[in-house]
C-alpha cells in the first residue's frame, strides 16, 4: 500500500470521494510497484484504482476512471516507490555513504541504486543490480533519460573500483540502452591516481562515440573524502595543481566534442575551478544545466541570480544593519563576487561566517554538508548579533541538517541574533531590505 498525501480540489479523485490519508492498494486489480505503474495506467485513459480508506483494508473502495481531455486524477503519493527500494550492491572505494560518522541519521546510511529514482528524480545509478525483467521494463516503458554513474569505461578498472564483477559490463550496457533509444546523463567521480590521466582520456574517447541525442551530458566531479574513511586506503583529494591539470585535460575533450557534434556535453564540477583558482565559466557554457545536483554550474547560477536582482535594489540602507551569512570554505570562494558587492552597500555590516567541517572532516568544504553542531559552535564562539542567514542547502526535505538539527534548534539556542533561512543567495537582498524572504526552494541556486 502507498499513502495518498494529497488530493487536488475539483479533481476526479476528489469527486469520487478519495481523500488524503487513504491508501492505494491496486491498479486494475494488480498491486502497483511504483509511480511508473500508476502513470502508465492513467495514460491509458480507462483504469480502476482500489483504495483502502485511511489505510483500513477492511474498508476498500474500487473506483473506475474514464478520462477525457483536460481531466486530471489529482492524487499525490508519499513515495514514488511502492514496493521495495533497490539497494546498491557495490562496495565502491570512494563511496561517501561508507565514510560517514556512526551517529549519522539512518536515512543517510541508505545506499539506493534504483533505476526508478534515476528516471523519475535524476538519481545516479550504476546498472549493476538490474534483472533481465527490469532491463526489459526500461525498454518497454522507454524510461529515458537515465542518470548513470560510470566513473570509467575500463571494464577491469571499474570492477576494481566498485568491487563488483558485474561492473565490468558497463560498455555493453550503455550500448544496449543506446541501441534501444534510451538516452543518458553520465557521472564520472574522479579519484586522483586511479581513473584520471590516461584512464580519463580512454573513458572520454569511448563516450565520444555516442551521439548527442544519446549522450546528453557527462559530469566530472572530484572524489569526496571524509575523516571517517578507512585509514588504510590510498585515496587522496584534489588540490590546486591537480585540479588545474584535469581542467586543461578535459578542456581539450570539450573542444573535440564541439568539433564532432557542434555542442559540448562534458561539464566539470565547480569545485575544480575553485580549487584551481580559476574563474567559473559564463552562463552559456553549461547549456541547459543538466547536472546541477552534482554542483556543476551552481556557482554561476547563484551569482547571476543575485546580480540580476541586485539591479533593482538600492546601494544604501537608511540605518545600519548587521548581517551574518553562514557558508563553508568552498561557498566563500564560489560566491566571492557576491560578498564583495554586499560589502559595498552603505550601512550594511557584513560578516561572512565560513564554518570548518569538524563533523565530516576539514577536507569536506561544501556548504551543504555542514552539520548543525559545527554551525552553532562557530556562531557561539563569535558572539554574533544581528541577522544570521542559514542557507537552505544545509537542510534536507524534512528540514534537518546532517546531524538532525532543525531551524528551531538554531532559534532556541543561546544566540542573540535572528536566524533567517534563505533558499538562494539572491534572497539575502530581501532580508537586507526588509522584504519578505521566501524560505522555499524557488530555484536551484542555493545560498553559499
Amino acid at each position: 500500500m502507498v499513502e495518498i498525501i494529497e488530493v487536488k480540489n475539483n479533481s476526479l479523485a476528489a469527486q469520487k470521494g478519495i481523500e488524503t490519508g487513504d491508501y492505494l492498494i491496486a491498479i486494475n486489480d494488480s498491486k502497483p510497484g511504483d509511480y511508473i505503474d500508476y502513470m502508465s495506467a492513467i495514460s491509458a485513459g480507462s483504469f480502476s484504482l482500489t483504495i483502502a480508506k485511511q489505510g483500513d483494508e477492511d474498508r476498500r473502495e474500487k473506483h473506475h476512471f474514464n478520462m477525457t481531455y483536460g481531466d486530471r486524477v489529482g492524487i499525490e503519493f508519499d513515495s514514488i516507490i511502492f514496493d521495495e527500494l533497490k539497494k546498491c550492491n557495490n562496495s565502491c572505494c570512494f563511496c561517501f555513504v561508507d565514510q560517514q560518522p556512526p551517529d549519522v541519521r539512518d536515512s543517510l546510511n541508505l545506499k539506493d541504486d534504483d533505476y526508478r529514482f534515476s528516471f523519475l528524480q535524476g538519481s545516479f545509478i550504476t546498472l549493476t543490480n538490474l534483472s533481465e525483467k527490469e532491463w526489459s521494463r526500461i525498454i518497454e516503458h522507454h524510461l529515458s533519460p537515465l542518470y548513470i554513474s560510470v566513473h570509467t569505461t575500463n571494464p577491469e578498472l571499474r570492477k576494481s573500483m566498485m568491487k563488483n564483477p558485474v561492473a565490468s559490463r558497463i560498455n555493453e550496457q550503455l550500448d544496449f540502452l543506446a541501441e534501444n533509444g534510451i538516452s543518458f546523463h553520465l557521472q564520472l567521480v574522479i579519484c586522483p591516481g586511479c581513473n584520471d590521466g590516461k584512464e580519463l582520456d580512454r573513458t572520454l574517447n569511448d563516450l565520444l562515440s555516442y551521439t548527442p541525442q544519446t549522450l546528453l551530458s557527462v559530469g566530472i566531479v572530484p572524489v569526496g573524502l571524509t575523516s571517517w574513511r578507512p585509514q588504510e586506503d590510498d585515496l587522496v583529494n584534489f588540490e590546486a595543481d591537480s585540479a588545474e591539470n584535469i581542467l586543461r585535460q578535459v578542456e581539450s575533450w570539450q573542444n573535440r566534442y564541439r568539433e564532432r557534434h557542434g555542442k559540448n556535453t562534458i561539464y566539470m564540477a565547480d569545485e575544480f575551478y575553485l580549487l584551481a583558482g580559476e574563474e567559473i565559466p559564463e552562463y552559456d557554457h553549461y547549456g541547459d544545466y543538466p547536472q546541477l545536483e552534482n554542483g556543476i554550474g551552481l556557482s554561476r547560477l547563484s551569482r547571476d541570480a543575485y546580480f540580476k536582482r541586485r539591479e533593482n535594489s538600492p546601494d544604501s540602507l537608511p540605518e545600519p544593519v548587521m548581517l551574518n551569512i553562514v557558508t563553508a570554505r568552498l561557498g566563500g570562494k564560489a560566491l566571492k563576487p557576491v560578498w564583495q558587492d554586499l560589502r559595498d552597500i552603505d550601512n550594511l555590516n557584513l560578516e561572512l561566517i565560513e564554518v570548518d567541517n569538524s563533523y565530516l572532516g576539514a577536507e569536506v568544504t561544501v556548504t551543504g554538508l555542514l552539520s548543525g553542531e559545527d554551525i552553532l559552535d562557530e556562531i557561539l564562539s563569535r558572539k554574533l548579533t544581528g541577522k544570521i542567514i542559514l542557507p537552505s542547502v544545509i537542510f534536507n526535505d524534512d528540514g534537518l541538517t546532517l546531524d538532525g538539527y532543525d531551524i528551531n534548534d538554531f532559534k532556541t539556542s543561546p544566540v542573540d541574533g535572528e536566524f533567517v533561512r534563505c533558499a538562494g543567495v539572491e534572497e539575502v537582498l530581501e532580508v537586507i531590505f526588509d522584504e519578505q524572504a521566501d524560505c522555499g526552494h524557488r530555484g536551484q541556486a542555493q545560498c553559499g
